[in-house]
């Protein structure tokens, strides 16, 4: 069912320039809770029905496909199990099934787009367009296939212990040597959010992060009218886990800055963590913008609220292993300047040969900067992963457009 404007009957739809509900037909605009809720009570019973229900065949390609009555023009919208809000791919309009927000299942809170279409595809194409290696193509694709999505987010208060062992190396040169450190302590997390779909990568949607939850306002279904929603499909087990999973992560992230080593790593731990209260089930938007090349797909996301953009595009490989190599020689040019024209200066004020502690120094320098490389292309690569994930692809083509 769309909400219809009061003034002429056309479908409304939530403008983030606006904040408001808005009719393309007269140009109305309404507050969310303006527009009158009476007839949407009496359509909470009307559900969507199995595919395989309604066409009396048993196919398992459509084992969580529903059909969905439209409202206004009477065509059916295919739906899956999970999903609240959606298009009718007939006449345009925006399509929320009310039976799916249905008070013992709605939303407690809502975080409304503030970021719209063009800003959300500006900020991608700033990106693009600011990345030195990036290939000339990728800077010419359109940016078409956007959708705004609400992901359901289950927002969550936890009290966290740990007892941890970190190993690293300290010294330098040939004294470099293996140390332990060890750390302990307890801390309350609050308002943590946690991704409660299990359709999309949880590494994937976490670097959305972080949303302002305090401008979070109480649900009403007219936000997500002209945007795409899920309903959860998590367990509490599944709740339990993740956020034992953030907490350890941010507990061990913070423990690890007060130790001064390198190559730090947790060498064991002990976590204990309890999720407290109900968590608070929540609604949080972002923009998908998808495309292909080179036959693989890339999903590109974008904050909804912050307009952080959150993405590792294709990448031209030997311009930057041609600047890494370029990096190295003129290092080592460097280098030999320096031993060869400053070391009989350094000498003569030192009256020592220092010489072999320069050409360490030296090397260490060439090392460092080359696993600062490293390390950087596999933080790239990790990041090109998810992006072009083929289930991200999945969730976001899967909505009707």
């Amino acid at each position: 069912m769309a909400t219809l404007c009061k003034n002429c009957g056309g479908a409304l739809i939530f403008k983030p320039e606006l904040e408001k509900l808005y009719c393309s037909k007269c140009g109305s605009t309404f507050g969310a809770q303006e527009v009158d809720n009476s007839d949407k009570e009496l359509l909470e019973d009307v559900k969507a029905v199995p595919m395989n229900e309604v066409y009396g065949f048993d196919d398992p390609s459509f084992v969580d496909r529903n059909i969905y009555i439209c409202e206004n023009c009477g065509g059916e919208v295919v739906v899956t199990d999970t999903e609240v809000s959606t298009y009718c791919i007939y006449c345009g309009n925006p399509t929320v099934v009310f039976s799916r927000v249905a008070k013992q299942k709605r939303p407690d809170s809502i975080l409304p787009f503030t970021v719209t279409k063009e800003e959300a595809i500006r900020a991608v194409r700033n990106r693009i367009h600011g990345g030195f290696f990036i290939p000339p193509s990728i800077k010419k694709i359109e940016l078409k296939n956007i959708r705004g999505i609400y992901i359901p987010y289950n927002i969550v208060r936890c009290d966290h212990s740990d007892s941890i062992t970190f190993k690293g190396k300290v010294g330098n040169g040939k004294h470099t040597r293996l140390a332990y450190f060890q750390r302990a302590g307890e801390c309350h997390f609050r308002d943590i959010p946690l991704d409660a779909s299990t359709k999309l990568n949880d590494d994937l949607s976490s670097r959305l992060e972080p949303f302002d939850l305090d401008e979070m306002k109480e649900f009403n279904e007219d936000y997500l009218a002209g945007f795409y929603s899920d309903m959860p499909d998590v367990t509490k087990e599944d709740i339990d886990k993740a956020a034992a999973k953030r907490c350890e992560e941010l507990f061990i992230e913070k423990a690890k800055r007060s130790v001064v080593a390198d190559d730090i790593k947790v060498e064991d731990n002990c976590p204990r963590t309890v999720v407290k209260g109900t968590p608070v089930y929540a609604m949080l938007p972002a923009w998908f913008i998808t495309f292909e090349y080179k036959k693989k797909p890339h999903t590109i996301l974008v904050n909804g609220q912050t307009g952080k953009v959150v993405c590792a595009l294709p990448w031209s490989k030997p311009l930057f292993f041609a600047l890494m190599i370029s990096t190295a020689l003129a290092i080592a040019a460097a280098s030999a300047f320096l031993l060869y024209f400053l070391l009989d200066m350094i000498l003569m004020f030192s009256h020592s040969r220092n010489d072999t502690r320069l050409l360490c120094a030296v090397v260490t320098f060439a090392i460092g900067a080359l696993v600062i490389g490293i390390k950087k292309y596999r933080n790239v690569m990790t990041r090109l992963k998810l992006t072009q994930s083929s289930g991200t692809m999945n969730f976001v083509k899967r909505r009707q457009g």
